[in-house]
């Protein structure tokens, strides 16, 4: 479910803005639902459509073991294995909004995050502007 806002400027065209509902949740400081990450990964790995109806948008918090810590493109650290399989493509990667919230982050321990949900391509699960918890 969705919630449509719509900004309106003198002279100026309509701006359509859609919040989901999660994210409007997580803006207004509500608790994130605690999810193993085996189970978006699954959701992913199984069929991607359905994974980004039922996860996209969802304010969560995951533990995982760190696999990489990366500023290439923009900030992120990587977990993987998230599928329990022995031999899986499936990545969550956390975006924090700021390069500096990637020193608490040690690559091979375990780390608990939280973020918005957002099914990518290749494999790769986001969670936008995460931080650790």
């Amino acid at each position: 479910m969705h919630t449509a806002i719509r900004l309106f400027g003198a002279g100026l065209a309509a701006i359509a803005l859609t919040l989901g509902t999660a994210a409007t949740a997580y803006a207004q400081g509500a608790p994130p639902q605690v999810v193993d990450p085996k189970v978006i990964g699954n959701a992913v790995d199984a069929n991607k459509a359905r994974a980004a109806l039922e996860w996209d948008g969802k304010f969560v918090q995951i533990t995982a073991e760190v696999t990489d810590i990366s500023t290439a493109f923009s900030p992120s650290v990587s977990f993987s294995k998230v599928t329990g399989q022995a031999f899986d493509l499936i990545q969550i990667v956390c975006y924090p909004a700021e390069e500096s919230a990637l020193i608490p982050f040690t690559k091979g321990q375990k780390a608990t995050v939280r973020g918005v949900v957002e099914v990518g391509y290749m494999g790769v699960i986001k969670l936008n502007d995460c931080v650790k918890a």
